[in-house]
């Protein structure tokens, strides 16, 4: 679907907002490091120096892909509060990137634009795109994860497998990243049978 000029001009205004909110003062605010933080960095500077692990028992246990992410941003950036949290804002942005090409996707321009817009400036969102937590990378990998699977439902042939399985690979790494994922395949199972019953020539 064609994206007008004018369309383009509001999400990219929207976008450079929301990295305003989310990169001004970055290091003092929100002032130090919280609990969750340190634990994070902690982790983060072990992936750094080789210790990789498929699930880590600190913290009453850590998903790893957030760390494999953080460790490597502080590989390249050096170890400090601003190269950890710049992992945040990285995630948050592509996050709000995601929201917006679903929303556009399943609703139109102007809930998109909205949603975009929402996610933006929120503050919940504003204040983990600043902070160090593995809940950043949990939203675009569950986003993108629907995203491709309405592009599969949508499409024909190969393009169909390959956005199904990107769909599924997307939401194994957000499982990979987070607890809270676990229970994004049940929506997928739910939507499966609702799909049975009503809509039997597509399911």
């Amino acid at each position: 679907v064609r994206i007008s000029s004018r369309e383009w001009l509001a999400v990219v205004a929207l976008l450079l907002l929301a990295f305003a909110l989310r990169t001004i003062d970055l290091t003092r605010v929100p002032p130090g490091l919280h609990n969750d933080e340190v634990v994070a960095a902690k982790l983060a500077e072990r992936v750094m120096n080789g210790d990789i692990l498929l699930f880590y028992p600190d913290d009453t246990g850590s998903e790893p892909l957030h760390y494999f992410v953080s460790g490597l941003v502080m590989r390249l950036w050096g170890s400090s509060v601003w190269a950890l949290r710049w992992t945040s804002v990285i995630l948050s942005l592509m996050a709000a990137c995601v929201i917006w090409a679903l929303a556009r996707r399943l609703f139109g321009p102007l809930v998109a634009l909205v949603a975009l817009g929402g996610f933006a400036a929120t503050f919940w969102t504003v204040q983990f795109g600043r902070i160090v937590s593995p809940v950043v990378i949990m939203v675009p990998l569950v986003s993108l994860s629907a995203y491709l699977f309405w592009r599969g439902r949508d499409s024909r042939g190969r393009r169909e497998w390959l956005c199904y399985t990107l769909s599924g690979v997307s939401l194994g790494a957000a499982i990979l990243a987070y607890t809270a994922p676990r229970i994004i395949p049940v929506v997928f199972v739910i939507f499966g049978l609702y799909a049975a019953l009503t809509q039997r020539a597509q399911w």
